[in-house]
């Protein structure tokens, strides 16, 4: 995944900020300061855009990642477009140490133009911080 970006969005939206900072192993990370919570944890969000997905096919998720508060946050990809359904999703455990996190997606349906994210970061004050993010065909 080539870049990423920071997502708040909503209703009531979440306060947060993204920077790039330095990461592990002498890489650069994207690091999102959630200031302020939203109404819904999905309120502060990394995501990818124009990613064809294929539900024929398994992708191999990889990437490191902590955070400054020990807590569950998950990854999948999902439609594009309203209403943003998720195809395949997994949970994972971030803490302050960085942490390689490696799982596999199936989606469920085919999307021309899905999306990769990152999400739950909104739901409470926290620094997250992700580095090295690949997706690819299995």
């Amino acid at each position: 995944i080539a870049a990423l970006a920071a997502s708040v969005a909503g209703a009531a939206p979440a306060v947060a900020d993204a920077t790039i900072s330095d990461g592990p192993d002498g890489l650069r990370a994207l690091t999102i300061e959630v200031v302020e919570p939203g109404d819904a944890d999905w309120k502060v969000q990394i995501l990818q855009r124009g990613i064809p997905l294929r539900s024929d096919k398994r992708y191999r998720v990889t990437f490191q990642a902590r955070s400054s508060v020990k807590r569950w946050i998950g990854s999948g990809v999902s439609q594009a477009e309203a209403p943003y359904r998720m195809l395949a999703y997994h949970n994972f455990e971030v803490g302050p140490e960085w942490t390689r996190v490696t799982f596999f997606l199936r989606p469920d349906s085919d999307a021309a133009l899905g999306r990769f994210v990152i999400s739950g970061l909104g739901a409470a004050p926290a620094v997250f911080a992700i580095a090295d993010v690949s997706m690819i065909e299995d």
